[in-house]
């Protein structure tokens, strides 16, 4: 009994592109960096979470956005002066993909994605308002990425 595989040589060759492609994933996470950045902005104009719409301004936040000192153009949330939402970034390497909050706005991104007690002597309660996450779909775009990276390697 003879047995006659085929195929073998197309095997090896997706096998040597496989190999090529994770010697060098840069492209791929220049992608998902661009991904990823395009869809934590998106939590900005949602103005949601993963687990939902974020809660609303208080009296006192809209108060200080309607007169004097603290007037402002926005009346979005987490969207007071833009310096938040300007602040995140994506940057990538050979080996990762990071999104972030860098430069202006950085310095309270963690008070606001996380919540907590902020202002002098702690005495203000910042509502958890996550921006930092990736929703499903983009977890499929990567992987489409990936995908279409491999097919191309």
């Amino acid at each position: 009994m003879t047995v006659k595989i085929t195929g073998m040589n197309e095997l090896n060759n997706y096998i040597k592109d496989v190999k090529k492609f994770l010697k060098a994933p840069t492209k791929f996470f220049a992608r998902a960096s661009q991904i990823g950045q395009a869809n934590v902005l998106q939590h900005f104009r949602n103005e949601q979470g993963p687990s939902g719409k974020w809660q609303g301004l208080s009296a006192t936040t809209i108060a200080m956005r309607t007169k004097g000192k603290g007037k402002r153009k926005s009346k979005g949330i987490l969207q007071d002066n833009g310096d938040l939402k300007r602040s995140i970034s994506g940057e990538y390497s050979r080996n990762s993909a990071r999104i972030g909050s860098a430069g202006v706005g950085s310095s309270y991104s963690r008070i606001h994605n996380f919540g907590g007690m902020a202002g002098r002597g702690k005495k203000v309660k910042i509502p958890k308002r996550e921006f930092l996450w990736f929703d499903k779909n983009s977890y499929g775009q990567m992987e489409n990425a990936m995908v279409s990276l491999l097919e191309k390697a």
